[in-house]
């Protein structure tokens, strides 16, 4: 995996490592590497283009520097970590209360669903497991999970999690308020 900053693609040093890379998977036989393209929610659509000219410019940038069909991914991890510091209840400074809003606001239209600009081999997508001789997409098998009604458990066991955690928290500021009388 080969994390690139779609803030700084084409610096002198994302090269140079490149370049290092190349030369080091050369001698790895079926060795493959995927490319996560981060920071995407930095990027403003209306000033440097649509995501997926984004993703593209990535793609020549990485064939420029060897790499033929490279794999790559873009994603926000700033983005994910907020989402997941507020499932998780985990209170927010100002900032990031800042930062959660402009996210969510951008991720949760479906027209800037990441997956939707990634760029994979179709093997990749097509992925299969065999029982008994009869092979199934895991892309199914993930959707058949979703039917069998454990993702829904897991969500509220989440759920409950954190809305015990908040209560344990606010006990706590109780007990100290009591202690400290």
């Amino acid at each position: 995996i080969y994390v690139l900053n779609v803030e700084q693609l084409t610096i002198h040093d994302n090269n140079q490592l490149l370049q290092f890379v190349k030369k080091n998977l050369e001698t790895k036989e079926n060795m493959e590497i995927l490319f996560i393209l981060n920071k995407v929610d930095s990027v403003d659509n209306e000033k440097e283009g649509d995501m997926n000219s984004i993703v593209m410019h990535a793609v020549r940038f990485l064939e420029d520097n060897g790499f033929k069909s490279p794999k790559v991914i873009p994603v926000s991890s700033y983005a994910a970590v907020l989402f997941n510091e507020v499932i998780a209840g985990h209170q927010l400074s100002r900032l990031e209360t800042n930062k959660f809003r402009a996210a969510y606001e951008l991720f949760k239209d479906e027209s800037f669903n990441m997956e939707k600009y990634a760029i994979i081999d179709e093997r990749d997508k097509k992925r299969t497991v065999e029982v008994e001789e009869k092979e199934y997409l895991v892309s199914d098998l993930q959707a058949a999970i979703k039917n069998t009604g454990i993702p829904l458990v897991e969500h509220i066991i989440e759920n409950m999690m954190i809305a015990y955690k908040k209560k344990g928290i606010e006990s706590n500021k109780k007990v100290q308020r009591r202690v400290k009388r």
